[in-house]
């Protein structure tokens, strides 16, 4: 440990250094060089208060800190390598933040430029795989637990009415979609799962404009749907296990659709009314010439669904001027989701009907940082930063600080 004797020593060796700064003309060199003595000044005083090696014989163990290089005794217990990178868990911390909100490039440049010197690139890939594949396997061996839930029992748990008045119990709503990046295979689909509580909805003070959700869980994956379904259940699990209703919202898809009937027979699933009117406004861009008799036409499907008169919008379709099979294919789909375009009872008890919480998801949490000019990914790259993504986005990042120092962080917790 380092005495107060100590301290002052350094503090007064670097004294005339900051006296010297009077000399300066302008507050950014002024400011400039205070950090450079300043840094220094805490690399020595961290250093010594750790183990002080210079009073210590033993071997030492170089380690990379916010401060720069510092020695510390080879029988220390901070001397060790944390996951074989010699950089404190500190800084590997702040350098994975980076990474997953910016490129490599960017990220190495942004934390040169913010820090110092401090890894280098590459150093700073072989991090974000590393606790990216360790956040995969963190998530495999929760799921693997002897005492997970089996799936009839939490399907026992969502024994509620379909539609059951407000306040009756918490709704968590999920969501999930797809994107295509580009893979050193050619584009590939990544998918992306979103769940949040109703709670956490907040309303937007500006008229017309859509609210905020405070708080969100996020699952990613690159690889098919059922793997995805396999990993998002984990999250989706939790909400139940808590005795939660879960209401879903999705454009329709049929492998989702199938899902929730096999796993959450009781939830509530939701046909995004968006996606609806998109199947609407394709029949009547081609039943009606005129722009503004479209668009009132429209407007009149929509006042329908909202009071849940399907068959009179699907009459109103079959009424158009188009081809039969067209015809068809739009009723049939509407056919297929008959169960879940009752709006005026979704709306009478609060819930949303719209999925553009997880497409503006798939924006922020995604494509700002994994679809961006020229880049191209490996399919396991590209899982570790969006486990790293998903992680921050999730507000989760304890998790990752767990992982890089395991036992001392969770000592400290």
């Amino acid at each position: 440990m380092m005495t107060q004797d100590q301290y002052m020593a350094l503090a007064l060796q670097k004294y005339q250094q900051l006296a010297a700064l009077q000399e300066q003309t302008n507050l950014h060199d002024h400011e400039k060089e205070f950090e450079i003595v300043w840094r220094d000044l805490g690399r020595q005083v961290l250093e010594k208060t750790i183990s002080n090696p210079t009073n210590d014989r033993r071997k030492k163990k170089t380690v990379v800190t916010l401060f720069g290089a510092i020695s510390i005794a080879q029988g220390h217990c901070y001397s060790k390598s944390y996951n074989s990178f010699s950089v404190s868990p500190l800084l590997q911390d702040k350098l994975l933040f980076l990474s997953q909100q910016l490129p490599y490039t960017n990220a190495h440049d942004t934390a040169v430029g913010l820090l110092g010197p401090t890894v280098s690139r590459s150093t700073l890939c072989r991090m974000t795989n590393h606790y990216g594949q360790a956040l995969s396997a963190q998530s495999e061996q929760v799921a693997d637990a002897p005492d997970a839930p089996a799936v009839s029992v939490v399907s026992a748990i969502l024994a509620v009415a379909a539609i059951s008045p407000v306040g009756s119990s918490e709704v968590v709503y999920a969501l999930a979609d797809g994107l295509m990046l580009l893979f050193e295979e050619g584009y590939k689909e990544t998918k992306l799962g979103r769940t949040f509580s109703a709670k956490d909805l907040i309303d937007s003070h500006v008229q017309n404009r859509a609210g905020q959700i405070s708080a969100s869980n996020y699952v990613g994956h690159v690889g098919t749907w059922s793997e995805f379904w396999t990993k998002w259940q984990r999250d989706l699990k939790a909400h139940v296990d808590e005795g939660k209703e879960l209401v879903f919202i999705s454009d329709g898809v049929v492998w989702l659709h199938q899902q929730l009937q096999q796993s959450y027979p009781q939830c509530i699933q939701i046909l995004d009314i968006y996606h609806l009117m998109e199947h609407l406004g394709s029949v009547a861009q081609l039943g009606i010439t005129c722009p503004r008799v479209r668009q009132v036409w429209l407007d009149r499907q929509r006042n329908h669904l909202m009071d849940s008169k399907l068959d009179v919008v699907l009459a109103n379709i079959y009424a158009l001027d188009i081809e039969a099979n067209v015809c068809r294919q739009v009723c049939n789909y509407l056919e297929t989701n008959r169960n879940r375009v009752d709006y005026k009872a979704y709306l009478d008890r609060g819930l949303c009907i719209g999925s553009g919480a997880i497409e503006s998801a798939n924006k922020a949490v995604v494509q700002s940082r994994m679809k961006r000019s020229g880049q191209r990914w490996s399919k396991s790259g590209g899982q570790h930063v969006l486990d790293l993504r998903t992680c921050w986005m999730s507000g989760d990042w304890g998790r990752l600080l767990g992982l890089i120092e395991p036992q001392n962080y969770a000592m400290a917790a």
